[in-house]
């Protein structure tokens, strides 16, 4: 082999490395480095992603529980609306004793309706006539009323006109009770949301 020839193939050799070095550092080096930053974004959108799909799977169950609530807080409306009216007393207590064979002597309210933070509330005094066991029913009636009325303490007395026909009338004892309402005050009850088209939810 002569010179000539060894210096083309030692040129040849040397260009070959410098291509390969260039290759590597300019072109290897610059796809690794994208590549890192992909998978870096790919980490980062899956581990996203994942937090999204479970929030996705919890929003029925949080929907489930916000209709509960909903729900819950119809009920408690009902137990507590936002003013007492005395009038309202008097039908519901008239209802139940109604219900019960049970004559009304005397309804009146004790003192003034009290508010006392979050809540108001007011007592009323009820003297009827009844027997033992109508007496009874009528309570356990005002306890299972949508509206709270809570027997608060009684008196019971036999009827000194219990007597034949008139015992059998008014029956036979005269009972004094305490009563006591509440009602929430307005400003912790939410306001109903309107939809789109202006109607209530």
């Amino acid at each position: 082999m002569d010179r000539k020839n060894i210096i083309v193939i030692s040129v040849s050799a040397l260009l070959l490395i410098i291509i390969i070095v260039l290759w590597n550092y300019l072109i290897l080096s610059k796809n690794n480095t994208e590549i890192r930053t992909l998978k870096n974004t790919h980490t980062k959108v899956s581990s996203e992603l994942s937090n999204a799909r479970m929030v996705a799977a919890s929003l029925d169950e949080t929907k489930r529980k916000y209709k509960e609530m909903e729900l819950q807080w119809a009920k408690a409306s009902d137990m507590l609306p936002t003013s007492i009216q005395t009038q309202n007393i008097i039908r519901l207590v008239g209802k139940a004793a109604s219900q019960n064979n049970i004559k009304i002597l005397k309804f009146s309210p004790i003192g003034a309706i009290t508010a006392t933070g979050d809540y108001s509330t007011a007592k009323y005094k009820v003297s009827l006539s009844s027997d033992y066991n109508d007496f009874g029913a009528m309570l356990t009636n005002l306890g299972m009323l949508k509206r709270i009325i809570k027997p608060l303490l009684f008196n019971v007395k036999d009827n000194p006109k219990a007597q034949s026909e008139t015992r059998r009338r008014e029956g036979n004892v005269i009972a004094d009770i305490t009563i006591e309402t509440y009602a929430i005050n307005p400003a912790l009850k939410p306001s109903k949301k309107t939809d789109k088209t202006g109607g209530k939810k």
